[in-house]
């Protein structure tokens, strides 16, 4: 059995670009894993010095009038976190990203999400923000997929599945198993914090659609779509975009689900066995107002919740002329967006004794719409920075956590 040699050069690495396809004057995408790739050469000291190698290799493939991209995604906002483009690191993204936008020549883009950095004369092209979403319509990935036939997908170390773009071809195409979701945060600029509002796509929160890539990009390389080397312990994967893109959407009208684990299933029946239904028996006698107001006036009734469908379903049993419209979370109406279905078994605030201060089970109105799970004690600072009451005397109002 022949040996792998696992030490390398600059200059197998740059012999391995070009057999990938990377040439002069590309646009390139690098997704990185160095770990993977063993020793460079004698004479590399640490990290930083082999993140540099791996630059100059590349720069030499694709000139002066070539163009780098790294991804520098943060997924700030959707951990309420503040994401400042100079400051916010990404951990996730490996040591070549981390060293890569804090270069001084390095433009790095705006998005909460999924920022990425850049180097090259379309560096700035690239790294504007022009819409407020990670992924759909003039996004990044939009963007930078439709310049052309010299843009290039290039991953070092790692198998190109790991490659997000397939996220944006996913939202393209409208697959079944992701959404449209959005949040609201903030960023910091230039030293000042602006509100922003963003839109990310998002997968349903069942097993079934937790995503994975081999299937499609398996069968990508066995197609020639995407073009492999191996150097040192690892391996080199590139693809010319827009045919990755066209590669896609064609699978994806053969299978939508090829890039979920599956199987294909009924994600709202999955999705309300995942977090339990609640039932509610409304039967409407009349259509006297008073009884309108104290049947449904209690029952939970935020716009994609069962509490919502009971009192909609009620009053339609009582109007048979009623037609219902039925819109999936993530569709777009004018600026705003259907929003997922939220639901609240049960939701309190309690003293150290453990002494019911308030809860859902008074009235549901006791806690906020949309609100995330939390289980801990607080300080009473943190509590009233989330406690909303209403008006000048609002604490003797209904509180709201």
């Amino acid at each position: 059995m022949k040996k792998t040699r696992q030490s390398y050069t600059q200059q197998d690495l740059e012999n391995c670009f070009k057999s990938v396809g990377i040439s002069r004057d590309d646009i390139v995408m690098v997704h990185s894993g160095l770990s993977r790739l063993g020793v460079l050469m004698q004479g590399i000291k640490n990290a930083d010095e082999l993140s540099a190698t791996i630059l100059k290799a590349l720069q030499n493939v694709i000139g002066s009038n070539g163009t780098i991209v790294v991804p520098t995604f943060t997924y700030s906002l959707g951990s309420g976190e503040i994401y400042d483009p100079q400051t916010t690191p990404c951990p996730l993204m490996g040591q070549f990203s981390e060293y890569f936008w804090r270069l001084l020549e390095a433009k790095r883009s705006l998005d909460p999400f999924l920022s990425v950095a850049a180097i090259g004369p379309m560096a700035d092209e690239l790294t504007k923000v022009v819409a407020n979403t990670s992924f759909g319509k003039d996004s990044f990935f939009d963007r930078f997929t439709k310049m052309g036939g010299g843009t290039k997908l290039l991953t070092i170390g790692v198998e190109l599945r790991w490659a997000t773009i397939l996220h944006a071809y996913e939202e393209d195409f409208k697959v079944p198993h992701r959404y449209n979701k959005f949040f609201v945060g903030k960023i910091r600029k230039n030293n000042t914090e602006h509100k922003i509002s963003w839109i990310y796509n998002v997968r349903l929160y069942v097993s079934n659609a937790y995503p994975t890539f081999k299937a499609i990009t398996d069968k990508a390389i066995k197609q020639g779509i995407i073009k492999t080397a191996t150097i040192g312990k690892g391996i080199i994967h590139a693809t010319k975009v827009s045919e990755y893109r066209d590669f896609a959407l064609k699978e994806f009208k053969k299978n939508p689900w090829i890039t979920a684990v599956g199987p294909k299933c009924d994600l709202v029946k999955a999705e309300k066995l995942r977090t339990g239904e609640q039932k509610f028996d409304i039967n409407l006698k009349s259509t006297d107002i008073h009884e309108l107001a104290d049947k449904l006036y209690n029952l939970p009734r935020d716009l994609v919740s069962d509490g919502y469908d009971a009192a909609i379903n009620a009053i339609k049993n009582r109007f048979k002329s009623i037609k219902i419209h039925s819109y999936p979370s993530g569709t777009r109406a004018f600026t705003w967006i259907v929003p997922e279905r939220w639901i609240c078994h049960n939701a309190g605030l309690y003293d150290t004794q453990g002494n019911e201060i308030f809860s859902t089970k008074q009235n549901g109105l006791h806690v906020m719409r949309y609100s995330l799970p939390l289980d801990k004690e607080v300080s009473r600072k943190e509590l009233f920075d989330h406690l909303h009451t209403l008006g000048a005397n609002g604490l003797q109002r209904m509180p709201n956590t």
